[in-house]
């Protein structure tokens, strides 16, 4: 059954490169309507890579990128007050990626 479920990933991920759509913002984007397809308030076909509207995808990438960007300064405050509590106590070592948000802020929907 893992077998069937990479495939479709995979054939997903293809198909977006083939339609020149950032594979990243695609799934997440699909990921967000899970709840709409359950109730059945969107058709699934409207969110195939072919048929899927780049404008909307668009308009949530740079969503996305707003709200990484307003928590940059929150995850850096994290930071650094987890190391001033770390100092004080001895609470074991935890990373922060920074990388995350730069894949965050470095992703877009190409126009066609």
């Amino acid at each position: 059954n893992s077998g069937k479920v990479h495939a479709l990933f995979y054939s997903l991920v293809l198909s977006c490169v083939l339609n020149t759509i950032n594979p990243r913002v695609y799934l997440h984007y699909v990921l967000t309507k899970v709840h709409e397809l359950r109730r059945g308030e969107i058709d699934p076909r409207t969110l195939l890579p072919d048929q899927i509207d780049c404008n909307v995808l668009q308009k949530f990438s740079d969503e996305q990128i707003e709200f990484a960007k307003k928590m940059i300064p929150y995850r850096y405050w994290l930071e650094e007050n987890y190391h001033e509590r770390r100092a004080e106590k001895d609470i074991e070592p935890i990373s922060f990626d920074r990388d995350e948000i730069s894949l965050a802020l470095g992703c877009h929907c190409p126009s066609q």
